[in-house]
């Protein structure tokens, strides 16, 4: 009778619990204010590093309404346009262009977190090719009080990329360890270049952060339970 009424107590639990947590992130589809080719998205910092080799800042990364994942296009909408071919304009010897979009929040130690964008590559972004030195990141990082980051869960874009020009959803979780502050939302475009053909741009957008509900440890507890009570109420035979 125990075992039946903890089956029905997690089959309540369940039921009760939500598919996952709320976002922790601000304008996570980066649409305030929504403002085709400018730098500016609320909540997130844009960092472009890379100077041609008169010293001036490149333009590796924008916000533009054709990079935009949920509503394609429409007013208001933007997501992050990664110009990789920068790296070689304006008659430059080629050189390598970075881009870096992130934002931090307050981070528990030993909670866990979970972060997803969605991705979309041109045919001929070099982030496609597995021998050019482009690479596309997603990482969560996790920082201290002092904001120097103690931990990180990395994964390369690139290597999901599911070989045509259609949105994909990259996913990735990870424990904050201990002296955890605050967690990061990164993406990144890393060494950047210009090749011979277009169109060779990538784009992200729609990210989320959330600590997971506990609806996905009860949903594998059931099953468990469900065994004990039918092998509870299977007669046992006699010892001998």
């Amino acid at each position: 009778m125990k075992l039946a009424l903890s089956v029905s107590l997690a089959v309540v639990l369940l039921l009760q619990a939500e598919s996952g947590g709320q976002n922790l992130l601000v304008n996570g589809n980066l649409d305030d204010p929504g403002i085709h080719e400018s730098d500016i998205a609320t909540g997130w910092t844009l960092e472009e590093p890379s100077l041609d080799s008169s010293g001036t800042p490149v333009n590796s990364a924008t916000f533009a309404s054709f990079a935009d994942h949920t509503t394609e296009g429409v007013p208001g909408g933007v997501g992050l346009w990664y110009r990789s071919f920068e790296g070689g304009l304006g008659g430059d010897e080629p050189f390598e262009v970075d881009a870096h979009l992130y934002q931090d929040v307050p981070g528990t130690a030993g909670a866990p977190y979970a972060l997803s964008a969605w991705y979309r590559y041109e045919a001929n972004y070099p982030g496609t090719n597995p021998f050019a030195v482009t690479d596309t990141i997603l990482a969560m990082e996790f920082l201290d009080a002092g904001s120097s980051v103690i931990g990180s869960v990395i994964q390369n874009v690139d290597d999901l990329w599911p070989g045509n020009s259609n949105w994909f959803q990259v996913s990735i979780n990870g424990v904050a360890p201990a002296g955890t502050a605050f967690v990061r939302a990164r993406s990144s475009m890393i060494s950047g270049v210009l090749v011979a053909v277009n169109p060779q741009s990538a784009y992200v957008d729609d990210f989320s952060l959330v600590v997971p509900e506990p609806a996905t440890a009860i949903m594998l507890l059931v099953p468990a339970l469900a065994a004990l009570c039918r092998r509870a109420a299977t007669p046992r035979r006699m010892a001998k």
